[in-house]
């Protein structure tokens, strides 16, 4: 017995191993960036934290390139490894369901399996692009990154673009490897045909109006890309109409810069890639998303515009077929005059200042705001008006507009459409309206300005509460589980990091916004804060979200113990069965290792289905939760499905 003892004793020592060590006979273990050891996520995994929180804040510890970089390498790893096929799945689950807050993370994946995959890959990924680009913003994106990256043809292409890349970060530019080209291959162009031509003329113009152009691309630059094929004689005349629009557009910003001295800064997407088998060449992208590295290109550079063009003509000569003459192409003369019609429409409004007429077109024809001059923008009846088949991104969007000029105003009628919109849990779900945007959306509000300009307003409360409740809302609903949960919120100094490229939520505010969904739908539940030790935090699940955000804003309590939770609950004897520890996997200050301690409370309570979950709230490769422990789960933080999938885990059905 006293051997066994001792046994027992030695072995508890060891695994009471700092965690700037790694456990005892765990091979598996990595060290984060703060110097601690932890467990690696798995390449899907980490794939579905980047999807939700890209990559654009960085982190406390790595910057925003090297962030993108480490991710991008993590999805090349996964297209090599023959699960290019898996990954598009997964691009369109999160896409087509709302789970992420942003697309940029998931089209820049796309583009990747559209340009690196195998056949399959490529083939599933272009068949994607109008479920996941869809509208004219998301398709240039994808038409941004896609130009951007190109499967190197041999080594010594890849070295050259490695190369580039590293010169990339040192001066500000990315330099095209030899032999780079466009690569608009039948694949390609077969899916832009598809994005335009299954659309109905009326609804295609509708959205060209709407979205001119986007990160350095217009609807006329893609048409002369992929020389699409109209599918109606309808569709041909609005091709035709793009092209002449944008020409005149063109023509009319040339003259008007005429008197310029020197053209301005152009930037272009690129991602460090030193370490990745992809090449990156030059493509005139402006503000493409930033969860891509921003690189300044010099002045002294080439014309990118002019050499973007030139790549355009080059490819639409290469590819271009035998013309159709229109009057051999269908026509439904229904569906041209309705096309038309709205045509007209939008010319017409463009071309007046009279309110009533252009309100009787909006009421017609459906009009969104992007469609109407600036000038009509500023009056009180043109936003009652777009109000009823306003979009709810762009309701969101405009709350502060729409204060600001009196359309929102206390026991105004529109204050009541805008407040019952955002209630309505099956508009939120059906417009896919994701929580962070939403609790963006609030934070901003209150604060009566916005971030840029001199655009300010006062709060009209019935607003404040309307988005709380549509924060709430736009989670799938979940039923309690009616099981005891720690919510442990890290609030150590580097959850002061921004999240999801945000300015004015961290990582800290945005985890206690999360938890306050668990704590809403759960009886038994109970806040604790940590970072080396435990702090005190007075927050509790009857507070008010702006309260909550505005307790954890600018909280910074230095080291990071991803422990203290669990060592919490055995020191006071607490019955927990489910540990949500908010984190970014940063730990490396205390004695016992998380994984470790959670094992330990299980012993000690007598609780051995007790479970940890792990909200990861960065899209790094680390995470606390032991990959081998079916009682420990990693899932990423913001992902909309979160609460569900939690919930069952907790239950055990997963």
């Amino acid at each position: 017995m006293s051997y066994l003892k001792a046994a027992l004793n030695a072995s508890t020592q060891s695994a009471n191993v700092p965690q700037t060590k790694p456990i005892p006979g765990r091979t598996d273990m990595v060290a984060n960036n703060a110097g601690g050891f932890v467990f690696a996520v798995d390449d899907m995994t980490r794939l579905r934290r980047f999807l939700c929180l890209g990559s654009e804040s960085g982190s406390y510890y790595v910057g925003q390139s090297t962030l993108t970089a480490d991710n991008v390498d993590s999805v090349s790893k996964l297209i090599h490894a023959g699960r290019g096929t898996d990954v598009v799945d997964l691009v369109v689950e999160y896409s087509s369901n709302g789970r992420a807050a942003k697309q940029d993370p998931g089209i820049l994946v796309l583009a990747m399996c559209a340009r690196l995959g195998d056949d399959a890959t490529r083939t599933k990924a272009y068949d994607a692009v109008s479920t996941v680009c869809r509208i004219p913003t998301t398709l240039f994106q994808f038409l941004s990154f896609s130009t951007a990256i190109r499967k190197p043809a041999d080594a010594a292409a890849t070295a050259a673009t490695k190369s580039a890349a590293v010169k990339a970060s040192k001066n500000g530019r990315v330099e095209k490897a030899a032999g780079a080209g466009r690569g608009f291959g039948k694949g390609f162009r077969k899916a832009l045909a598809k994005w335009y031509n299954s659309k109905s003329p009326r609804d295609l113009a509708f959205l060209c109006a709407k979205y001119k152009n986007r990160n350095g691309w217009s609807h006329t630059d893609v048409l002369k890309v992929a020389h699409i094929k109209p599918a109606s004689a309808s569709h041909d005349k609005l091709f035709r109409r793009l092209v002449r629009k944008d020409a005149e557009e063109a023509e009319a910003e040339a003259a008007a810069k005429t008197e310029t001295t020197a053209p301005a800064a152009e930037t272009v997407a690129a991602a460090s890639v030193a370490d990745m088998d992809v090449e990156w060449v030059d493509v005139d992208v402006k503000n493409v998303t930033k969860g891509v590295q921003e690189i300044e290109m010099s002045p002294a550079d080439a014309d990118v515009k002019s050499a973007k063009a030139a790549d355009i003509e080059q490819a639409a000569q290469l590819h271009r077929p035998k013309r159709t003459p229109t009057d051999s192409l269908p026509m439904d003369a229904a569906a041209d005059a309705s096309m038309l019609d709205l045509l007209a429409a939008l010319d017409a409004v463009q071309k007046t200042d009279n309110v009533q007429f252009v309100k009787d077109a909006i009421e017609t024809h459906k009009l969104s705001w992007e469609h109407l001059p600036n000038s009509m923008l500023k009056d009180t009846e043109i936003w009652q008006t777009l109000l009823p088949t306003l979009g709810l991104t762009a309701m969101i969007r405009n709350l502060g507009r729409m204060t600001s000029i009196g359309t929102l105003a206390p026991l105004a009628n529109a204050t009541k459409t805008v407040t019952d919109t955002l209630k309505d849990s099956s508009k939120l779900h059906k417009a896919r309206i994701h929580p962070f945007n939403v609790l963006v959306a609030l934070n901003q509000y209150k604060t009566g300005r916005g971030n840029k300009g001199s655009l300010s307003w006062t709060p009209v409360p019935q607003i404040n509460a309307a988005l709380e409740d549509a924060f709430y809302e736009s989670f799938k609903a979940v039923q309690p589980t009616g099981l005891k949960y720690l919510l442990a919120l890290d609030v150590s100094g580097s959850m002061g990091c921004p999240v999801l490229g945000s300015d004015s939520i961290s990582c800290a505010m945005a985890s206690a916004a999360m938890a306050m969904v668990t704590a809403r739908t759960e009886d038994q539940s109970h806040f604790i804060c940590f970072s080396s030790s435990i702090k005190t935090l007075d927050i509790n699940r009857t507070d008010r979200l702006d309260a909550v955000m505005r307790k954890t804003s600018g909280i910074n309590f230095g080291a990071t113990d991803c422990a203290q939770p669990m060592l919490h609950a055995m020191k006071h004897n607490m019955d927990v069965d489910v540990f949500v520890v908010y984190t970014d996997s940063e730990t490396y200050f205390g004695g016992v290792h998380p994984s470790v301690a959670i094992k330990q409370y299980r012993t000690k309570m007598g609780k051995p289905n007790a479970k940890l979950i792990v909200v990861g709230m960065a899209a790094s490769k680390f995470t606390i939760a032991d990959p081998t422990d079916a009682g420990m789960l990693d899932i990423a933080g913001f992902d909309a499905n979160a609460p569900a999938i939690m919930r069952d885990f907790a239950l055990g059905l997963i």
